[in-house]
C-alpha cells in the first residue's frame, strides 16, 4: 500500500466506476457475429458464465492454504512464520483468506490475471495482500530500459498512473503466450459467449411476445393507416406479453393471420442452449454437473466426476497460486525451507466404505499408522496411534521358501513356553477386538445411511394428507417388504472389507495362508448380509409401527411421535446397533473361515477387559459344530454384575450388548 496509498481501498469501498471508462470498456468488448457485446460485464449475465466463475472462486476460496516447514522428508505447519496467517487467515486488515482468495479468482477467470500488490515492513517482511480490482484499475506489465520488469497500473476514476515494482506485486497469470501476462478467457471465447447470450435474449423475447405472434394480418380489403394502426394496437393489447399467451385470437371481417416466424423447438433452440452450457463448461474445464447440467451424470459416476473436479480443473490453478506465492513471497533462502500448499484431502475422499477399506489395507500393511488414518479424517490423535503394524507372514523375497525362526521369549525359551495371556497380546482375538474398533465408524455409517431413508420415506408418507392412520400401516408394512434388500446392499461392502481384514488374521491360527475372499466366503458374507438386512427391517417395523398405532390411540400428532422416535434412533440406535454389528460379524466370519479350514474346536477368548460374566466364559470349550451356550441358559454374576439369562443359542460370541469377546481355535 505504499505506492497507490489508500486509493484502492476507497476504490473497493466506493463500488463506482467511471463512466467513461464502463463505455471505453463496452467499445472494447467488441460486438460478435451474434449481434451481441461481450466484455467482462455482460459475459457474467450469462448464467453459465456466472456458474463456472462462481464455483472455481468459491472452490479455490475455500481450501485453505497452509505455508508448511521441510524437515528432511517430512513437513509440518510453519504456524510462527509471519506469512502463514496472512495465507491462511487474513491478507490484509479488511478481508478474509476466504474473500481474498475468491476475488482474485473471478478476476482469472474473468480477465486471466489476478494482481495483489505486497505491502512489506521496513525489514521486507509481507505484512498484507491487497487485491487490485481490474474493473477500477488497468493493470499493464512492462519492461523499463534496463529490461526489468514492472507494472503500469491506471486508476480509470481519478486517471492517476502508478509504476509498481515486479517484488511488490503478486501477480498469478492464467494462460498466455509470453509468461508475462495472460489472456482473457472471455475475450478468447466471445463469440461462443456471444452466441448464448443471443439464445437467452431471443429466448426472452420468446416469452415476452407471448404466443410468439410474429406474422402478417391479411385483410381483404384495403384499409387506411389510421386503421392498420388501430388493428395493431388492439391485436397487440389482446394476444402480447407472457399473461395473454395461449389465448385463442378471433378474427373479423374475413381477415387472415399468416406465421412467418420459426417455432423455438424448429431453430432447436433447446439444444442450441444446452450446447452453449457445455461450451462455456468446456472453456473453463469445469465439469458440467458442477453447474448443474446434470445430464450425463449418475450416482454411479458422480463420485468420480467430483474428483475429476479436483485433479482437472482445480489442480493446475491450485499448483499456480502454490508455485507464485513461493516465487513473489519467500526470498530465495526461505525458499528452501518452506513452501505453500492447499490442502484438498477433504475434496478427493470418496465414499466411506471405499475409503475404510483402503485405511484398512494400508493399516493392514504397515505403511499407515492409526494417527495417520485418525488425521486424514479430520480426528484428534490418540496415545499409542502412531505405532505401524508389520504382516508377520511376510519376508523378504530372497528368503521365500525358508522357514522363519520360532519367536522366543525374553529367556530365550520357545513361544510355548510362554503363559497364554502374554501370547494373547498380539493373538487373533486381540486383533479382531482391534479390527472391530476400527471398523466400527464404517458400520456406523451405512446405519445412519439406512436410518436416514427410512426417515425420510416413512416421515414423508406419514405427513400426506388424507392418509389414514389403518392406511399408513398397510403402507408400513408394505414397505418392509422391500427394505431388507436396500439394507443388505448397503452392508454387503463394509462386511466383504470386514472379512478381508478378518481373514488376515486367522493365518496364524490355521496354518493357511489368506489368499482374500474365496466363493465360499463370499457366498457367507451375501447369506449374511440378507439375515442382516432381515433383522434390521424386522426390529425398524416392530418400532415404527408401534408408534404410529401408540400415536392414534393417544390422538397425538403421528409426525411429531414418529420425528421423536427417528431422534433417539440417531442418539442412540445407530452406536448400539454398530457395536452389535461389529463384534457379530466378526466372530460369524470368523468362524466361518474356520470351518472352511478345517478347524473342528473352538475356545472362547474375553479378553482382558471382559466384564465379569463374560469372564467366567473364558476358555470355555466346544466343538465347531455345538453352541457354547443354549438358550435359557443362567450365568451367574457377582456382587455388582447381575445373572444373564441366555435367549437363544449361541454358537460364538458376543454374549450380550457391549461384549467384545472373541473366538479362536481350541
Amino acid at each position: 500500500m505504499k505506492i497507490l496509498g489508500l486509493e484502492i481501498r476507497r476504490a473497493a469501498s466506493s463500488g463506482l466506476a467511471d463512466p467513461i471508462q464502463q463505455l471505453v470498456d463496452i467499445m472494447a468488448g467488441g460486438r460478435t457475429n451474434a449481434g451481441i457485446i461481450v466484455n467482462e460485464q455482460s459475459a457474467m449475465r450469462m448464467s453459465a458464465v456466472w456458474a463456472c466463475t462462481k464455483v472455481l472462486s468459491e472452490s479455490i476460496g475455500m481450501l485453505p492454504l497452509i505455508l508448511y516447514r521441510r524437515d528432511g522428508d517430512k513437513k509440518s505447519r510453519a504456524a510462527d512464520h509471519p506469512l502463514y496467517s496472512i495465507l491462511h487467515d487474513q491478507p490484509n486488515p479488511e478481508m478474509t483468506a476466504y474473500t481474498f482468495k475468491q476475488s482474485m479468482m473471478v478476476h482469472l477467470c474473468l480477465r486471466g490475471n489476478a494482481y495483489a500488490e505486497i505491502e512489506r515492513d521496513r525489514l521486507g517482511r509481507v505484512i498484507a495482500l491487497w487485491p487490485i480490482a481490474q474493473d477500477q484499475f488497468s493493470v499493464t506489465p512492462k519492461r523499463d530500459d534496463k529490461g526489468r520488469i514492472y507494472y503500469r497500473v491506471l486508476s480509470r476514476k481519478s486517471g492517476g498512473e502508478y509504476k509498481i515494482p515486479a517484488d511488490k506485486m503478486l501477480h498469478i497469470m492464467g494462460l498466455g503466450y509470453n509468461g508475462l501476462v495472460g489472456l482473457s478467457p472471455i475475450g478468447q471465447a466471445r463469440q461462443s459467449i456471444g452466441l448464448g447470450l443471443a439464445a437467452e435474449e431471443f429466448g426472452a423475447r420468446f416469452f415476452g411476445n407471448g404466443a410468439n405472434l410474429s406474422g402478417v394480418l391479411q385483410h381483404p380489403e384495403k384499409i387506411s393507416s389510421e386503421a392498420a394502426e388501430r388493428l395493431r394496437k388492439s391485436w397487440n393489447e389482446l394476444y402480447s406479453g407472457l399473461a395473454n399467451s395461449n389465448k385463442t385470437a378471433i378474427l373479423e371481417e374475413g381477415m387472415t393471420y399468416n406465421r412467418i416466424g420459426i417455432p423455438p423447438e424448429d431453430a432447436q433452440f433447446m439444444e442450441t442452449r444446452k450446447f452453449q452450457t457445455i461450451d462455456i463448461a468446456r472453456i473453463f474445464r469445469v465439469p458440467p454437473h458442477k453447474i448443474m447440467e446434470l445430464e450425463r451424470a449418475t450416482w454411479a459416476n458422480i463420485e468420480h466426476l467430483s474428483i475429476e473436479f479436483v485433479t482437472d480443473s482445480l489442480g493446475p490453478w491450485l499448483e499456480n497460486w502454490e508455485q507464485t506465492i513461493s516465487w513473489k513471497l519467500l526470498d530465495p533462502k526461505e525458499r528452501q525451507e518452506y513452501f505453500a500448499e492447499y490442502l484438498v484431502n477433504a475434496l478427493l475422499r470418496g465414499d466411506t466404505t471405499a475409503r475404510y477399506s483402503s485405511y484398512a489395507t494400508g493399516r493392514q500393511n504397515g505403511w499407515l499408522s492409526a494417527n495417520d488414518i485418525r488425521k486424514l479424517e479430520n480426528m484428534d490423535p490418540i496415545d499409542g496411534g502412531d505405532v505401524y503394524l508389520i504382516p508377520l507372514n511376510m519376508v523378504p523375497a530372497d528368503q521365500a521358501g525358508s522357514r522363519p525362526p520360532k519367536p522366543t521369549d525374553t529367556q530365550g525359551g520357545p513361544s510355548s513356553t510362554r503363559s497364554r495371556e502374554s501370547r494373547e497380546e498380539s493373538s487373533g482375538p486381540d486383533q479382531r477386538r482391534g479390527l472391530a474398533e476400527s471398523y466400527a465408524p464404517v458400520f456406523r455409517d451405512v446405519l445412519a445411511r439406512i436410518f436416514k431413508r427410512e426417515r425420510a420415506d416413512i416421515m414423508r408418507q406419514a405427513k400426506k394428507g388424507g392418509i389414514t392412520d389403518d392406511a399408513l400401516v398397510r403402507w408400513i408394512e408394505e414397505y418392509y417388504e422391500e427394505h431388507p434388500s436396500f439394507s443388505a446392499r448397503s452392508i454387503l461392502p463394509a462386511l466383504e472389507s470386514y472379512a478381508d481384514a478378518i481373514g488376515r488374521t486367522t493365518e496364524g491360527e490355521t496354518d493357511r495362508a489368506w489368499n482374500g475372499l474365496t466363493d465360499d466366503v463370499r457366498t457367507f458374507i451375501t447369506d449374511y448380509s440378507d439375515t442382516f438386512g432381515t433383522r434390521e427391517s424386522i426390529s425398524s417395523r416392530m418400532r415404527v409401527l408401534s408408534t404410529v398405532r401408540k400415536a392414534a390411540d393417544e390422538e397425538t400428532d403421528r409426525a411429531d411421535s414418529l420425528n421423536q422416535m427417528f431422534d433417539d434412533w440417531d442418539s442412540s440406535r445407530t452406536e448400539s446397533d454398530t457395536g452389535r454389528e461389529t463384534n457379530q460379524a466378526a466372530n460369524a466370519i470368523t468362524k466361518t473361515i474356520y470351518t472352511l479350514a478345517g478347524v473342528t474346536v473352538l475356545r472362547w477368548s474375553a479378553g482382558s477387559k471382559a466384564c465379569p460374566i463374560c469372564q467366567q466364559m473364558h476358555g470355555k470349550i466346544c466343538s465347531i459344530s455345538h453352541n457354547f451356550v443354549s438358550a435359557g441358559h443362567t450365568i451367574d454374576g457377582n456382587a455388582d454384575t447381575a445373572p444373564l439369562t441366555i435367549e437363544r443359542d449361541l454358537g460364538h460370541p458376543p454374549l450380550h450388548k457391549g461384549c467384545s469377546c472373541q473366538i479362536e481355535p481350541g
